[in-house]
């Protein structure tokens, strides 16, 4: 059986391990996000300069112009977790964990 400070390492690790691969999921998210992004103005610029292109061969009409995309706003970055959030996860772990159960 483990003694009271293992335990409290345990659950603070348990707690960091947590928040870190919420983190690196939040990440995976926002990098996810931020390609789309670029992908759809890549795209909107390579339709702009192939527009241009034609226009000055005199083969495209003023329908053909490719139309600007939504500005595409990102979330914030996600935050890597603070020693308090950690503390704070432990603490839920630990609550949770001493629940009988009974309401």
């Amino acid at each position: 059986m483990s003694n009271a400070f293992e335990l409290r390492l345990q659950l603070f690790q348990e707690a960091r391990d947590y928040l870190v691969a919420q983190f690196d999921r939040d990440v995976l998210e926002w990098d996810r996000k931020n390609q789309e992004k670029l992908d759809i103005e890549n795209k909107y610029s390579n339709d702009w300069s192939r527009y241009i292109d034609l226009k000055e061969e005199g083969k495209v009409s003023a329908e053909d112009c490719p139309i600007a995309p939504n500005p595409i706003k990102l979330p914030e970055y996600p935050k890597y977790p603070s020693r308090e959030d950690i503390l704070e996860m432990a603490t839920f772990i630990r609550d949770f964990t001493n629940d009988k159960g009974g309401n």
